[in-house]
């Protein structure tokens, strides 16, 4: 007998009238595959088993980015929503302040991993300057817990641009409708 798996032969004695039954065992198959996995190990945020998000600088740059509406507009589980279109915005990560009107509560705010907050753990956050940074982590849930106990919310990193990737000299200015007029100026770099 020959099938896809092997051969197995047997030697049979055929009489008239009688029966014969043989036993045809095939070896289990040889298979052997070789399986690579290459790749690079995932870095930063990427890394984290859980939600979070990275707003980098040219997402932030795409934007008036005045306030956190403006930076998280496109950023899941993310509210900001200014009161009256000015600076000062009610922002919740996954739900959490959702009853205070304005101020932070619940998400911790920091500056390149330095707390951005007052004692009681309100943030006025009007003075932050979106263009100035390289990029915005958002730890959402318990992910902010390696920030402090009282993140459940969340937390927000603004990581401002290193002086080894910043330009020499950068001008920008936007403009728009109803007198809208932003201007910034900046330079960086190592000496």
């Amino acid at each position: 007998v020959t099938t896809p798996l092997g051969r197995a032969e047997a030697a049979v004695d055929l009489t008239e009238g009688g029966d014969v039954a043989r036993d045809l065992s095939l070896p289990p198959p040889r298979i052997s595959e070789a399986i690579s996995v290459s790749g690079v190990a995932p870095d930063g945020l990427d890394a984290v088993p859980g939600g979070t998000a990275d707003v980098p600088r040219a997402e932030i740059l795409d934007t008036k980015a005045n306030n956190f509406k403006d930076v998280f507009k496109l950023t899941p589980g993310v509210l900001a929503q200014p009161r009256f279109g000015a600076d000062e915005s009610q922002f919740s990560i996954r739900g959490s302040g959702l009853r205070n009107n304005f101020h932070v509560r619940g998400v911790n705010l920091f500056v390149n991993g330095i707390p951005y907050q007052d004692a009681d753990g309100f943030s006025d956050f009007e003075a932050l300057e979106f263009m100035a940074a390289s990029r915005v982590d958002v730890w959402k849930g318990a992910n902010a817990l390696r920030f402090g106990g009282n993140t459940s919310g969340g937390a927000v990193n603004l990581v401002t641009q290193d002086p080894t990737d910043a330009s020499s000299l950068q001008l920008r200015t936007l403009g728009g409708s109803y007198g809208y007029y932003k201007g910034q100026l900046s330079s960086g770099g190592r000496l």
